[in-house]
C-alpha cells in the first residue's frame, strides 16, 4: 500500500490523538525534566521559524522547513502546532500571518500546565 500525503496526515492525526501527554510520559512525572523537554521542543520549533522568516525563501525551502516542523510537532503530539503548520503548507510561500500562527502555537508549548496531545 502506497503511503500518500493524505494517508500520512490521517496516520499522524491518529497518533496525536492516541498520546495523552508525551512529554509528561517521557519525563516520568518529573516537572523539571518536563519543562526542559518543552523548552527543547520550543527551541527546535523556533529554529524552523527562523528559516521561514528569511526573505526571498525558495518554495522548496519553505515546504521543507514546514514538513520538518510538522514532523517535530507530530513526534511530541503537539496538535495545535501541527495544525498551524498544515495551514501554512496549504497557503502561499512566505505567508507571515501563517508564521505568526505557528509562533503562537509554539508559545503555547511553553505554558507550565500544558497537556500536549
Amino acid at each position: 500500500m502506497l503511503l500518500t500525503p493524505d494517508r500520512l496526515e490521517k496516520a499522524m492525526t491518529y497518533l496525536m490523538a492516541q498520546s495523552a501527554d508525551i512529554i509528561t510520559a517521557a519525563s516520568g512525572q518529573d516537572i523539571g525534566l518536563a519543562d526542559e523537554l518543552r523548552a527543547a521542543l520550543a527551541a527546535a520549533a523556533l529554529s524552523y521559524v527562523d528559516v521561514l522568516k528569511q526573505p526571498h525563501l525558495f518554495t522548496e525551502d519553505w515546504a521543507q522547513a514546514l514538513r520538518r516542523l510538522a514532523g517535530l510537532a507530530s513526534s511530541f503530539g503537539a496538535a495545535d502546532l501541527h495544525g498551524a503548520v498544515k495551514q501554512a503548507l496549504d497557503g502561499p510561500v512566505g505567508d507571515q500571518q501563517a508564521v505568526a500562527q505557528i509562533e503562537a502555537a509554539i508559545a503555547q508549548l511553553q505554558l507550565p500546565d500544558l497537556q500536549i496531545g
